[in-house]
């Protein structure tokens, strides 16, 4: 999984750190139990991809399933337009 990178990306919201953080928290721990539960997201816009609510925050997670496991393909704030 390549979330770590994509993590980064969740801007400080507010000013807050420790919103951004509890944001990245709550995306890291769903991202997580895709592990266990590739298939657990509903399927996305875009043909062979799936999209994950982040519960309690504006994040959505695409991501693909692959041979090798979870690929994250980006993480967007809900107001944002899939890719």
């Amino acid at each position: 999984m390549q979330a770590a990178s994509e993590l980064k990306a969740v801007p400080e919201t507010d000013r807050k750190p420790e919103t951004a953080n509890r944001i990245r928290r709550a995306i890291y721990e769903r991202v997580q139990s895709l592990r266990s539960l590739p298939y657990l997201a509903s399927p996305g816009r875009v043909e062979n991809t799936r999209e994950l609510v982040i519960t309690g925050t504006p994040y959505l997670v695409v991501y693909r399933v692959s041979e090798d496991g979870i690929v994250i393909l980006n993480v967007l704030r809900g107001a944002r337009q899939s890719p």
